[in-house]
């Protein structure tokens, strides 16, 4: 009940090339994501959902975002967008106290890691310690943190303990 179809408007969707050695190009047409935007007549039905998952949001991001995180019912995930890391830890701080699940890979938890003054002039060897990205995000406010590594699999913090997930390579 809450998909709408813009007329006239084309769906959004991303083509990532990667190489061997792991590296990639991503190709991304917004589409119609780009005026994407939360009606007030949604919120009602929003607010009884147990969950709503955020990705990444163009123009008009900060509304979008109040209303959604001005809701008290539903449980909060959120993956942000390229608009929302470069915005930085700071800015997202009122956020990340209402995102029950915070998931990002480790180059977004690094930039959003250096956003913060008392990170910017940390040694690389410290930003590129997961633990410590995690511990970062968590006391921005984020209820549980994910930082994904690709290969390298991904790591979870709930503010107790990190998990470890190896990424499963086996080729099908």
């Amino acid at each position: 009940s809450l998909v709408e179809k813009v007329e006239g408007k084309e769906s959004p969707f991303a083509l990532l090339v990667l190489n061997k050695g792991g590296d990639h190009v991503d190709f991304v047409y917004s589409g119609v994501r780009k005026d994407f935007k939360i009606r007030d007549k949604n919120l009602k039905k929003l607010n009884n959902t147990k969950w709503i998952y955020i990705t990444s949001l163009e123009k008009g991001w900060q509304s979008n975002l109040d209303k959604i995180f001005a809701l008290n019912k539903p449980k909060i995930a959120w993956n942000p967008g390229n608009k929302q890391i470069r915005a930085g830890l700071p800015k997202l701080k009122k956020y990340l106290t209402r995102v029950d699940v915070l998931c990002v890979n480790k180059d977004e938890a690094i930039e959003l890691a250096i956003s913060a003054p008392q990170y910017t002039n940390k040694p690389k060897s410290y930003l590129n310690n997961t633990r410590n990205l995690l511990k970062i995000l968590k006391e921005y406010g984020a209820g549980t943190v994910v930082i994904t590594r690709g290969k390298g699999g991904s790591n979870v913090y709930d503010g107790n303990r990190i998990y470890s997930q190896k990424a499963d390579t086996t080729k099908k």
